[in-house]
């Protein structure tokens, strides 16, 4: 049995709210301002500079994205990731990325309610290290499908994801 979930459209979750520029939206508030029994997330996207890899290489644009999960009015979990990396972070980590980048134009916040059952599914990647990291966008279907022979997982989760905007896409398939 296959389920799906996305990051920028979970099944059984909803966008409440999206990229509303975060010099107009505080994160926090937001959490604050949600009703009791309500569980979901905030994401929050950053945009940084990358320096080039080479001398003749000119600096790109990359996105991270802060997540805020929460139950009720309180943030319970907080997680960082990119495009290479996904890892825990600390609540207080959290705020003053937000509180240093807010005022930056192209950073955004976003709201997802979601039933617990489907954010528990998300948080439980942040603990599946080391994985294979495969970005879909350089590979066809064809190359996606040997992959996946080559591999013999049969348990697990298979994700696939692109980094290459604001908003994320992560698609999660149980297998």
């Amino acid at each position: 049995m296959v389920f799906l979930y996305g990051f920028s459209m979970i099944n059984g979750a909803r966008q409440i709210l999206g990229d509303v520029p975060s010099r107009n939206l505080d994160a926090l508030l937001l959490v604050k301002s949600q009703s009791r029994g309500v569980t979901g997330f905030v994401m929050v996207a950053y945009d940084h500079v990358a320096s080039p890899e080479s001398p003749d290489s000119s600096p790109t644009l990359q996105w991270f994205y802060d997540i805020l999960f929460f139950r009720n009015r309180n943030v319970f979990d907080c997680v960082r990731l990119n495009q290479d990396l996904r890892f825990r972070l600390s609540f207080g980590t959290a705020v003053r990325t937000f509180h240093e980048h807010r005022t930056r134009s192209t950073a955004s916040v976003f709201l997802f309610e979601a039933p617990e059952d489907v954010i528990q599914r998300f948080r439980s990647t942040f603990y599946y290290e080391p994985c294979l990291k495969v970005q879909i966008e350089a590979l066809n279907q064809v190359q996606i499908s040997a992959l996946l022979q080559a591999s013999r997982c049969h348990m697990g989760i298979l994700e696939c994801n692109e980094f290459i905007a604001k908003e994320p896409s992560i698609q999660l398939f149980e297998i």
